[in-house]
């Protein structure tokens, strides 16, 4: 019991840390007031998604392909229903999930003349962040219509 009680609250900080940036973005990028908590909390979901997915074992690639992938199928529903582009919800839903650390040790590492670990974080950095395209352009092409948006 004490495990799963563990676990819930992992969960909610970590929900609580992608809703925060999220909406540090949101605000940054000027999102509509009507629109800024679905946002927010798109990306605290997609945070969500990403922590449990890396818990269970996944790369972090996989993790974020999915989380971006919540985040654009959730983005679009959304934008649908409030008639807002749908990069308003999206992109500030992302872009907390861009991998910030891996690219800081490639610098680090090419910088010490550890040019193998340099080559390992640039890889690994430029894996999540097409998984992160390839989430949203999956969902891109899971919610695209034949007809004209109205």
């Amino acid at each position: 019991m004490m495990i799963i009680s563990q676990f819930s609250g992992l969960v909610a900080y970590q929900f609580m840390l992608g809703f925060v940036a999220t909406c540090g973005f949101a605000l940054w990028f000027n999102v509509p007031r009507e629109v800024l908590v679905r946002t927010c909390l798109f990306g605290g979901g997609a945070y969500v998604v990403r922590f449990v997915l890396l818990r269970m074992g996944e790369s972090p690639a996989a993790a974020a392909f999915w989380a971006a992938l919540f985040v654009g199928i959730a983005g679009y529903a959304q934008a649908r229903n409030a008639r807002v582009p749908r990069v308003l919800l999206t992109v500030p839903g992302v872009i907390p999930l861009v991998p910030g650390v891996p690219a800081y040790d490639t610098i680090v590492s090419f910088f010490q003349g550890n040019a193998l670990g340099g080559l390992q974080n640039a890889v690994k950095a430029t894996m999540i962040i097409a998984a992160l395209a390839g989430g949203l352009t999956a969902a891109r092409a899971v919610t695209m219509s034949s007809r004209p948006p109205v």
